[in-house]
């Protein structure tokens, strides 16, 4: 996943992610404030959130334009995440 990506980032009242969408349609979770939280709950798939989360439904919603999205949603560019993640990240 990257190159002809679109990230997102989605604040919900109680998490706010950053999503990466390519052209198929297929979600990854960059980063989520609910990710632990689903971890122990075992509703990872595979270490990828399902398909019906609340996160990832809305990300791909907006990505397709079907309707408004009915939390808030706003289209990211990859620099932004990157400098946002670059503290975490080792090199």
């Amino acid at each position: 996943m990257h190159g002809n990506d679109r990230y997102f980032r989605v604040i919900l009242p109680r998490i706010k992610a950053i999503i990466a969408i390519n052209e198929n349609m297929e979600a990854k979770t960059i980063e989520c404030d609910n990710y632990e939280v689903c971890y122990y709950s075992n509703v990872l798939e595979n270490g990828r959130c399902p398909k019906y989360c609340m996160v990832v439904v809305e990300a791909k919603h907006y990505a397709r334009g079907r309707r408004k999205s009915k939390v808030k949603v706003q289209e990211v560019n990859r620099s932004e995440i990157i400098d946002k993640l670059r503290p975490v990240l080792k090199y």
